[in-house]
């Protein structure tokens, strides 16, 4: 198993545990390369995956992915059971649109899941902690630099607060502003904490199995100390329902 395979196991066992039974036809937004899109293809779903890049769009469509280059919230097409957007809502403008616009695309009883994360949540300890860990690995000669421009930033700051908020200044949206805007549009609406710091560990390991064996005892320490520490995840995680209309 490689570095993104482990990652993309975390969110479909994320998925597959608040996908509804009998739900087929799911819509990613902002696929990437396709990873997970796949993973969903291969277990039976029936997936349109969305990227506004047009690389992304052909590294998912050489996995066997139904990707479409388009620039949410404009595109339509028929009612999906499920709409997803992993690691891409943060960045889409505007947001309250393209909230609005995946309800309008969902069936009744159907689910918006959202996997995302919180950068302005981070604690000074959960920082100095991330640094500590990766400065372990560099000085191990298991990172590579040049793959992360965050991580190589973090490696080399005498202040890393001051270096997550440099890497994570731009024009993203909070985890606040993401929740508020799904509870504008949907009635039901649950949060919960994810481990997160590893997705930017495994963009600097090797992907062979030594990287992926660092990768997964990383994200072990990382969801222990999540479990002790209520402030320690930045992962964010929602499920929301768009209700069955009400019969007159």
């Amino acid at each position: 198993m490689g570095v993104i395979d482990l990652a993309t196991g975390e969110t479909l066992a994320f998925i597959e545990a608040s996908v509804p039974n009998g739900s087929r036809r799911i819509l990613e937004i902002g696929c990437g390369a396709g990873e997970l899109a796949a993973a969903l293809v291969n277990r039976g779903y029936d997936v349109v995956a969305l990227d506004s890049h047009r690389d992304a769009v052909k590294a998912a469509r050489a996995k066997g992915v139904r990707a479409i280059q388009a620039c949410w919230p404009d595109w339509d097409d028929d009612p999906f059971d499920v709409v997803l957007f992993t690691r891409s809502l943060h960045h889409i403008h505007d947001l309250r649109r393209s909230v609005a616009r995946a309800a309008a695309l969902l069936r009744e009883d159907g689910v918006l899941i959202v996997e995302d994360f919180a950068f302005a949540d981070a604690t000074p300890w959960a920082a100095a902690w991330f640094q500590r860990e990766l400065r372990m690995l560099d000085e191990a000669a298991r990172l590579d630099r040049k793959r992360d421009t965050f991580g190589a930033s973090l490696l080399a700051s005498e202040d890393p607060m001051a270096a997550w908020h440099q890497d994570h200044g731009h024009d993203l949206h909070t985890a606040s502003a993401m929740a508020a805007a799904l509870a504008q549009t949907f009635e039901s609406v649950r949060e919960a904490k994810a481990p997160y710091l590893y997705r930017y560990l495994l963009q600097m390991v090797a992907d062979d199995a030594l990287g992926s064996r660092l990768v997964s005892l990383f994200l072990a320490q990382e969801k222990a100390l999540a479990e002790r520490l209520e402030d320690f995840a930045i992962g964010r995680r929602w499920l929301a329902r768009k209700p069955k209309k009400q019969s007159t």
